[in-house]
């Protein structure tokens, strides 16, 4: 749990009730297809790195749904019609996940201290997958995964009279011997991907919450039961691919505009 003070008095009643906004769920993964689909940038690649593109395409995952109910993160057996994140988990097990990784804000609050300042408090989470064989996800031939590596961080809040902004960042990459094969077809060593949650919340119960990232993968954010955001790596020109490709092996590939 992470916990942040205001410096400065905010526009808080004192004995005014604890704020809370809502959860983000975040999905990345690789759109599933048994080659490069037709009409993308990932054609114009030379021959070895469009053989490359071609398997990580083959090891792609199933679309995500489009409803899952984020206020399971907080309460698990809350009734919703959505898909919830439990079930989601229960579908992707950790032998076998069919995503490149998640993560998640959850009990996210505003209070009000009795000094006129306010406390921030939320969880942070993430869950890494895997990177399949290029074998078709149902398929009756066995799919092997190989695990991926992460790690997730804050930015330290920005408090203003009317509430406070902070930034969770979650970044993620291939495990040893994907990214072998990564620089095997593409000539470099893959960079670490990013997932970028910009989130508001002000003392009057008003939020706002952005997405952004590397260009690679794709990504889906869920807030309350709804898809909030998604991100479509099939639409990336052949500069924001090689924004990601080229970034180096030990960097992060820098994020792309926010959809807000």
């Amino acid at each position: 749990m992470a916990e942040e003070e205001s410096e400065h008095k905010v526009n808080f009643q004192a004995s005014g009730p604890e704020i809370y906004g809502p959860s983000v769920f975040v999905i990345g993964y690789i759109p599933h297809s048994s080659a490069i689909p037709k009409a993308t940038a990932y054609h114009e690649f030379n021959l070895m790195q469009r053989i490359g593109l071609s398997l990580l395409f083959r090891t792609g995952n199933p679309e995500p749904t489009n409803a899952i109910c984020t206020r399971s993160l907080d309460s698990p057996h809350i009734p919703c019609q959505a898909q919830a994140v439990r079930e989601f988990f229960k579908k992707n097990p950790p032998q076998k996940p069919e995503f490149r990784t998640v993560c998640w804000l959850r009990g996210v609050s505003l209070k009000a201290e009795p000094d006129g300042r306010a406390k921030l408090s939320f969880f942070r989470g993430h869950r890494v997958g895997k990177t399949p064989s290029p074998v078709p996800p149902n398929s009756r031939w066995r799919r092997l995964y190989f695990k991926g590596d992460g790690e997730d961080t804050y930015e330290s809040p920005v408090w203003n009279s009317d509430g406070v902004r902070f930034v969770y960042r979650h970044t993620f990459k291939l495990g040893k011997l994907s990214d072998s094969a990564a620089a095997l077809f593409m000539g470099c060593f893959a960079p670490s991907a990013l997932i970028q949650i910009e989130y508001t919340l002000r003392c009057d119960g008003s939020y706002r919450v952005s997405l952004s990232g590397s260009t690679l993968p794709s990504q889906r954010s869920y807030v309350l039961c709804d898809l909030d955001k998604h991100w479509d790596m099939l639409r990336v020109d052949r500069v924001g691919i090689n924004s990601f490709v080229y970034a180096g092996r030990c960097k992060t590939a820098p994020p792309r505009l926010a959809l807000h």
